[in-house]
């Protein structure tokens, strides 16, 4: 399964432009606020579309700093979307406009009581598919 998985994404990158943004020392700065995360992610995304990129891939936890201790403060509702989810209104504005397709890496995201490690979007903007995974950090999060 794994292999033909990643036969498939090899086709697929030799069929458009692939750009993957966002440094891991960024990832990694625990002093950067939610704000600026955006912020920064869309100044990647722009810069990495004038280049050509029709896609664009970000980092696992690109929009907070990547530590246990953040993750529930930085979780968003995606599904309620605007105020409650900058990242999300972001992805799809930028999706839209530069008429690219982002996959959103991962961000922590809030859905009921329960946090996920989860997003693309298509260039009409919309959510094309997330997927809500249960990982280890949330276990360590819920103290399990």
């Amino acid at each position: 399964m794994v292999k033909m998985m990643r036969r498939m994404a090899k086709r697929m990158v030799k069929k458009i432009n692939v750009s993957s943004v966002l440094s891991p020392e960024f990832k990694e700065s625990q002093s950067i606020s939610s704000r600026s995360h955006i912020a920064h992610a869309r100044q990647a995304i722009e810069e990495a579309a004038v280049k050509g990129a029709q896609l664009v891939l970000l980092l696992e936890i690109w929009n907070s700093p990547y530590s246990n201790d953040s993750f529930p403060v930085y979780a968003e509702d995606i599904d309620a979307g605007g105020d409650t989810s900058p990242s999300t209104a972001m992805l799809s504005e930028g999706s839209r406009c530069l008429k690219i397709t982002i996959v959103g890496g991962s961000m922590p995201e809030r859905w009921g009581h329960n946090l996920y490690n989860t997003c693309v979007f298509g260039t009409d903007g919309k959510l094309k598919a997330k997927h809500q995974r249960f990982t280890i950090l949330i276990l360590i999060f819920l103290g399990r």
